[in-house]
């Protein structure tokens, strides 16, 4: 379920290549008028033959063109260089507008991407709100046409961004603190099943690969020895709890305690993360573990 429209590595393209956008089509123009050139011609296969071979792909993720960047941070220098004063005044609206846009619609954003109640604003960050001022700042540098500075400036608000979000990393969506907080609770050789939806984070955090129960999945390319060792059933949970003593379940809502009950098992909840809880089964006879939390 990785699908996308033709045009989705575009948007990719496009969207990640912010606040050089004006300046990678310049660049684009300007490899493409040099095609004669080798390192024309590298430039332009670097960029559109993977997007073409992954824009004909069933599967599309954004990181599979992540590869591209360097190009496009090439192609951009090219477009700045060469493009003349529109393509140094468009960047330099394009800085501007975010800067202004951060700071208006920035809380807003930012309550929606944490799950905060419909209505409610979140306060930025004194860091995040620091990143949009210094691209204001890059953004008078560039109409200067000062674009070595502008881009250190943009580089200092891209740090100054992604510190002042840190706070919220686990409800915009990294499990990190979840994995954290799993491995200070597990005992050595506790099996990890998440249910129903994959979340690749996870085990990357933990160094180990988990289980999976109800997983939608191609299996095509997965060995029998490798589907025995990752996919469990239902039915074989009692199983695991029996010789494992305790069962770690990452579930939607409160599925993994329904699921636990209904085959006879305990179950103790540690953490809730998003829409998610992570929690173990143990067989009836098993008392004690970690204590309850609340959430992350």
């Amino acid at each position: 379920h990785r699908a996308g429209q033709p045009w989705y590595f575009i948007a990719v393209i496009m969207g990640g290549a912010l606040p050089w956008t004006a300046a990678v089509v310049a660049g684009l123009v300007q490899a493409w008028r040099q095609r004669s050139r080798e390192d024309a011609r590298l430039l332009l296969a670097w960029l559109i033959v993977p997007m073409v071979f992954f824009s004909l792909s069933g599967s599309k993720l954004p990181a599979y063109v992540l590869p591209c960047f360097p190009a496009l941070a090439i192609l951009a220098s090219l477009g700045i260089q060469h493009g003349g004063r529109g393509v140094i005044w468009a960047t330099a609206a394009t800085l501007m507008v975010l800067a202004v846009a951060g700071v208006t619609a920035g809380p807003a954003l930012l309550a929606r991407a944490i799950g905060a109640p419909a209505g409610q604003a979140a306060a930025l960050p004194i860091m995040a709100s620091a990143g949009f001022v210094v691209w204001a700042i890059a953004a008078v540098l560039m109409a200067r046409a000062d674009a070595t500075r502008a881009a250190l400036f943009v580089l200092a608000g891209w740090l100054a961004l992604a510190f002042g979000v840190a706070r919220y990393e686990a409800p915009l969506g990294s499990p990190r603190r979840l994995a954290t907080l799993l491995q200070e609770n597990r005992r050595p050789g506790e099996p990890v099943i998440e249910v129903r939806t994959f979340n690749a984070g996870l085990p990357f955090y933990l160094g180990e690969p988990v289980r999976l129960l109800d997983v939608e999945r191609r299996l095509e390319f997965t060995s029998a020895a490798e589907r025995k060792g990752t996919l469990v059933t239902r039915d074989s949970l009692v199983d695991l709890a029996e010789r494992s003593e305790r069962v770690w379940l990452l579930a939607p809502g409160r599925e993994g305690e329904a699921m636990a009950l209904s085959l006879g098992l305990e179950y103790q909840r540690l953490a809730v993360w998003r829409q998610s809880t992570l929690g173990f089964a143990t067989r009836l006879r098993f008392r004690g573990g970690a204590p309850a939390r609340p959430g992350l």
